[in-house]
């Protein structure tokens, strides 16, 4: 007879709460202001990259790998309340590999059982992924695969330890598939592009021609010689805080952040942080998404200290941002 858990117990009551908030994400609606702003969610299920990149905060060991993986339930408490509140698109990477998650179909099932839009960005540089055609069968609407190179020379040199000519196989098994009507997968090669490697453009954008997938050209950011990172640890940005001025030079009337306003990044753990922009270290966190609302999630970043000297471009706040905000203010003085 299978063991089952006493009423009360760590398991039962964890079922219990799982149940009550699934039940409140379908009872929700999201607000105008919500479903006309929040966009897409970043969501990082396994804790783990496979390459060295030194142009990565992962790469460099700043965010080091642990392996470790949210458990399906919580991501799918996750996924409903990120639907309640207006988001549409779910993206399965941030700062790691999501094709290491050797069940990643099922993760992409819950996000299609929600009727959102799945996006994985991968590097493709594994010699075997067994999950990867249940993967793409699984409903993945938009599959990003990021090369800084044609050939191993000048592949490996920002995508460190990678392989380019597993990259290259697994390309070639995805748009085998397209091509054969299994899977509705809008793929795109991207190339990170450098100085060193300008004229490897030509060649990938006739690779993926032949293949039938599309391709497309990123500029990269950071020093693919050099680590120009190692700096950026949560005791600098610990600092960065304690250093912390009124002024918000870079923050205009009228303007708002695109990382902030419409996005949510989200780590293994199932903790939110202020965007996807920064290492998900314990300075940067705002809190446990499934136990804060979203007008507390909203006025944590929108007051965070780090935020106020970030030189990501603002862009003119729309009236749904506006009302999005005033919602959230309403929300703290009400509570």
């Amino acid at each position: 007879m299978a063991h089952l858990p006493r009423i009360g117990s760590r398991d039962t009551l964890a079922n219990s709460e799982r149940l009550t908030r699934e039940s409140k994400s379908m009872e929700q609606s999201p607000t105008a202001a919500q479903n006309a702003v929040n966009d897409i969610a970043y969501i990082d299920v396994i804790d783990v990259c496979n390459l060295k990149c030194p142009t990565g905060v992962r790469g460099v060991g700043i965010i080091p790998n642990s392996g470790k993986k949210m458990p399906l339930t919580q991501f799918t408490d996750i996924v409903c309340k990120l639907k309640s509140e207006g988001f549409k698109r779910i993206g399965l990477f941030n700062w790691t590999e999501p094709f290491l998650n050797r069940t990643l179909e099922d993760y992409v099932r819950v996000i299609k059982d929600q009727d959102m839009f799945c996006l994985v960005s991968t590097n493709f540089s594994l010699r075997r992924i067994p999950n990867l055609e249940p993967a793409l069968r699984a409903g993945i609407d938009y599959l990003i695969i990021s090369v800084s190179g044609m050939e191993q020379s000048t592949y490996e040199i920002n995508h460190a330890s990678g392989k380019i000519d597993y990259v290259k196989s697994n390309i070639e098994r995805t748009a085998a598939l397209k091509k054969s009507g299994a899977i509705d997968t809008q793929v795109v090669l991207r190339l990170i592009k450098f100085p060193h490697n300008t004229s490897d453009e030509t060649q990938l954008a006739r690779y993926a021609l032949e293949l039938g997938i599309e391709f497309e050209v990123i500029e990269g950011s950071g020093d693919p010689f050099h680590n120009r990172l190692s700096h950026l640890t949560d005791a600098y940005f610990r600092q960065q805080i304690a250093e912390y001025k009124s002024e918000r030079p870079l923050d205009r009337p009228g303007t708002v952040c695109p990382l902030m306003f419409g996005q949510a990044a989200i780590d293994w753990q199932g903790n939110a942080y202020l965007c996807c922009a920064y290492p998900t270290h314990e300075s940067i966190k705002v809190g446990a998404y499934l136990d804060l609302p979203p007008e507390e999630l909203l006025l944590r970043r929108f007051n965070h200290p780090v935020c106020a000297a970030c030189l990501v471009p603002r862009r003119p706040a729309t009236s749904d941002d506006k009302e999005l905000l005033l919602e959230a203010v309403h929300y703290r003085l009400n509570a």
